[in-house]
């Protein structure tokens, strides 16, 4: 399907785009080795990538250790030809879901195993990837992606602007929810760390809110909820932009704020040395005449 719509959408405009997104989990039946090759090496991805004739950005899986049937939950960006020019294995995985604590001891992998249904938790990724795609107008394009509710953690996503990403795009695959509900509030999560970093926010879902959030949280284009479309979306991207205090700083301010608590709460149990009181002042000093 997200073959066909690329197809279609070339074929429509007047000019080919920059670059095709397609959601997370929009391709699973071929995954990519970490060499850059793709398994199967005989597929229908590549030449539908190369019948669109722009570079895609596609949630898919990478394979680490096929005999350990270790894979990543990855981005990964095709050029034109299908070629693999880089991935990215999610970092920030959902809890008893994407990763389970103590999975490596026998009990537990069997009890998720045979009582839950949860075979293989996916590696997680060791690097914030900043992909690169040449622009028509001229100049590269640089972006980090988030995937799905990976862009609820603005730590993690300020990382990419640090490394040098002009932006920030995050595909996503909230179909699960079924409901508006669940999907405007994970916009409205992800919608903050454009504000934040000032920089374009693009999204793309399989079912969840696909937008376009410009660096002062407006949104500049979205489409509807769980219906097969596409849109072509033209934005400024801010390179020159300087990085913002909490992009530079992190979370110094609310981390500075929880050691003055701790360091009150900790002076106010301490022991106190007790001092004589105004009172005990003035009956000493009679005494003392």
């Amino acid at each position: 399907m997200n073959v066909n719509l690329t197809v279609e959408a070339v074929r429509s405009l007047p000019r080919k785009p920059d670059l095709a997104v397609w959601s997370e989990s929009s391709v699973s039946s071929v995954a990519v080795n970490l060499d850059g090759t793709y398994y199967p090496p005989k597929n229908s991805l590549v030449p539908g990538v190369q019948k669109g004739g722009v570079p895609v950005l596609f949630g898919g899986i990478v394979v680490i250790d096929m005999d350990k049937q270790e894979f990543w939950n990855a981005a990964v960006l095709a050029s034109k030809d299908g070629a693999v020019l880089d991935t990215y294995g999610k970092m920030h995985p959902v809890p008893f879901a994407e990763s389970i604590p103590f999975y490596e001891l026998a009990p537990v992998r069997l009890f998720f195993r045979n009582v839950v249904g949860i075979w293989n938790p996916w590696v997680l990724g060791t690097r914030h990837t900043v992909f690169r795609v040449p622009l028509a107008a001229g100049g590269t394009l640089s972006f980090g992606v988030p995937i799905c509710f990976e862009d609820a953690f603005a730590d993690l996503c300020r990382q990419y602007l640090l490394r040098g990403a002009d932006m920030l795009v995050n595909i996503t695959n909230d179909s699960w929810s079924k409901t508006w509900s669940s999907e405007i509030q994970h916009f409205q999560v992800a919608r903050f760390r454009a504000v934040e970093n000032r920089r374009v926010l693009v999204r793309s879902t399989n079912g969840g809110l696909s937008a376009v959030v410009g660096p002062w949280g407006e949104i500049r284009t979205r489409m509807p909820f769980f219906e097969r479309a596409w849109r072509d979306v033209d934005f400024p991207i801010y390179k020159e932009a300087s990085l913002t205090p909490y992009t530079r700083f992190g979370d110094w301010l609310p981390r500075g704020l929880i050691a003055l608590v701790l360091i009150a709460l900790i002076l106010n149990v301490l022991p106190k040395k007790k001092r004589p009181s105004v009172l005990d002042d003035l009956l000493l000093s009679r005494w003392r005449i």
